[in-house]
């Protein structure tokens, strides 16, 4: 069951237990039997529980979100460091590429110029 099915059960349950309290002293005026007080406060315990066993299992929910909550930030940090390497990485690669190429023009223009030495002489 998912957190909000969870406290709407509770929601309810929560409400049937108060319903069940003001029954129960309704029927103490009007005037009951023991039997049915018995019945009715048998009732009412088991409401209770429920109530008390939903709060365990919401208890829990959170537990788990909160668990899931912390395993996506650890994730949302790792990508944005993981991001951040690339980029260095790229520019690095961009920085190593751009040397190369004026490496290559600078070779290219001497060996034009060696070339126009050589008709020269």
């Amino acid at each position: 069951m998912v957190l909000g099915q969870q406290k709407l059960l509770r929601m309810n349950t929560q409400k049937e237990l108060y319903a069940s309290q003001r029954k129960t002293a309704s029927k103490m005026i009007e005037g009951v039997t023991v039997g049915e007080l018995a019945t009715l406060n048998a009732y009412i315990k088991s409401l209770e529980k429920q109530i008390e066993e939903i709060d365990a299992q919401i208890e829990a929910t959170n537990g788990k979100i909160n668990t899931q909550m912390q395993v996506v930030l650890r994730l949302k940090t790792e990508q944005a460091s993981l991001e951040k390497l690339r980029d260095k990485q790229l520019d690095f690669y961009n920085k190593d590429a751009l040397k190369a190429e004026e490496k290559e023009i600078d070779e290219f223009v001497i060996g034009r110029i060696n070339e126009s030495m050589k008709t020269i002489s």
